[in-house]
């Protein structure tokens, strides 16, 4: 490699930082760089600065979605995201596992339930043993709409036990109450 008698350097700047420099290094001595070259090694400095800056933005925005999919995944309920057009764009892992369908056999196609709101949520039984009520809520801002899938066959069993128990309990309570109620 030659020895570097001279050198023109100019910075790399992104929104008033000093993120690095751009240098031209020159091996005869006492070479000097025009108007026109340091003009066009500003322009390329700048249009490095611009291409940090998009890296950085892209970066943060990779990670921003990263960490969006990440919370949702590890939400215990089921959550679908609905665009404006009524097509399922996200479906978590907990919605996955609760409605046995993976992301892939539903995103872009109509959710396939319907949703109730948080006053009057709608109960589906999915199979055996299995039920889960939605809740939709729009999402103003994004556009579309989230809908919750909540896992509620521990209450719908224990609803079915009550019912069981007080349908048993009055039909065994009835032949006793008749015999007392004929010495009334």
């Amino acid at each position: 490699m030659p020895q570097i008698e001279s050198a023109v350097m100019t910075p790399v700047r992104v929104r008033d930082e000093n993120t690095g420099a751009l240098s031209v290094f020159y091996g005869t001595p006492g070479r000097h760089a025009s108007a026109a070259q340091l003009e066009t090694l500003r322009l390329l400095a700048g249009h490095a600065g611009t291409a940090v800056a998009n890296a950085r933005a892209y970066g943060a925005m990779a990670r921003g979605r990263a960490l969006a999919q990440e919370v949702l995944d590890r939400l215990v309920d089921g959550v679908a995201v609905i665009d404006d057009s009524g097509k399922v764009i996200r479906w978590n892992r907990a919605a996955a596992q609760l409605t046995a369908m993976l992301a892939g056999e539903v995103l872009g196609r109509p959710f396939p339930w319907q949703t109730g709101t948080r006053a009057e949520p709608k109960e589906h039984h999915l199979r055996e043993d299995v039920w889960m009520e939605t809740i939709a809520t729009a999402l103003p801002e994004a556009g579309g709409s989230m809908v919750v899938m909540r896992d509620v066959s521990r209450h719908m069993a224990l609803q079915e036990a009550k019912n069981l128990f007080l349908a048993m309990a009055s039909h065994e309570l009835r032949p006793p109450l008749t015999v007392v109620a004929g010495y009334a």
